[in-house]
């Protein structure tokens, strides 16, 4: 089984289960670090969808 990492409708990644709550984990360990948002959402349903404006890294202060 895998999870897929969504950008809109097309797949950027499918890893599986494991990988996959490995790289969520490190990400949210990095967003509780550098208090910003990292664009990726939670996994429902097998799926995360990827916010590409929040991943810009820009902040508006």
């Amino acid at each position: 089984m895998s999870q897929y990492d969504k950008l809109g409708g097309q797949t950027l990644r499918d890893p599986s289960n494991g990988a996959s709550r490995l790289f969520m984990s490190q990400v949210t360990v990095h967003q509780t670090e550098v208090c910003l948002p990292s664009g990726i959402g939670a996994m429902e349903a097998d799926e995360c969808q990827i916010d590409p404006r929040m991943c810009e890294g820009s902040v508006e202060e």
